[in-house]
């Protein structure tokens, strides 16, 4: 499509437009902010700016969306155009496990190649989209590349990651979308609250004591290997042999 072509969707309800706003994602990340024009049950989505030659842009609509009668959407919903020749095909699965609901987690991908720091409470992801109400997810029509997601519940409800207040899921390992490998399932992320603790130096002058033992056979018999550690206050480490 052409880089200033207007985008709207039509709803078959009357829409609660604020929720429908906050719950709207395109991807990759446009530059500038979006504007939100409404025609009855039609959302115009304005950018000024227009889009980039040959990307594959993805408009999700997610559960937050509400009609005039509090019906929500179960599942997030999913559109893609491609302003170049292609629609990339990329996709990731998976689930959030939390005891919190698991519905409506904010799920964020970083491209490892575009962005030299990851950092999900300062950058703005480059692909969104929310759980459904199971805490299962989707997202598709992704490039080739290498990605790092995080799962975000959303408490402020300002689409940010704000620390020790927002409950955030950390991936266990990157991934990476590629001809031989288009679609990942079963990407896990469960959510905790960032432990932003200050470490404070102990005043006490006894050691810590850790014994660490590590074993060498395959019927771990006979071949238990002792250590003991012993860690000061002033930070030095100092190791002892057993007797």
């Amino acid at each position: 499509i052409e880089l200033h072509t207007d985008i709207f969707i039509k709803f078959s309800e009357n829409m609660q437009n604020i929720s429908v706003e906050r719950s709207i994602f395109i991807t990759p990340s446009l530059s500038e902010e979006l504007n939100f024009r409404w025609e009855g049950k039609k959302l115009n989505i304005e950018n000024k700016d227009g889009l980039q030659a040959d990307i594959t842009y993805v408009i999700n609509v997610g559960i937050g969306s509400k009609d005039l009668r509090d019906n929500i959407l179960k599942n997030s919903y999913s559109w893609a155009f491609s302003t170049g020749d292609k629609i990339d095909t990329g996709e990731i699965s998976g689930k959030i496990f939390s005891e919190l609901d698991p519905a409506g987690i904010l799920i964020w991908g970083f491209k490892l190649d575009k962005n030299k720091r990851i950092d999900p409470s300062g950058n703005n992801p480059d692909y969104s989209t929310q759980s459904g109400e199971d805490g299962e997810f989707k997202l598709e029509f992704l490039s080739d590349g290498s990605y790092r997601f995080f799962a975000i519940k959303d408490i402020n409800n300002n689409l940010k990651y704000d620390i020790a207040s927002d409950f955030i899921g950390l991936p266990h390992s990157d991934l990476k979308l590629s001809d031989e490998n288009r679609k990942i399932e079963n990407f896990y992320l469960t959510l905790s609250v960032e432990d932003t603790t200050e470490i404070k130096k102990s005043t006490n002058d006894k050691p810590l004591i850790v014994e660490m033992i590590s074993f060498t056979g395959k019927d771990n018999s006979d071949t238990a290997a002792s250590d003991i550690l012993y860690l000061f206050p002033e930070d030095s480490l100092s190791k002892i042999p057993p007797d």
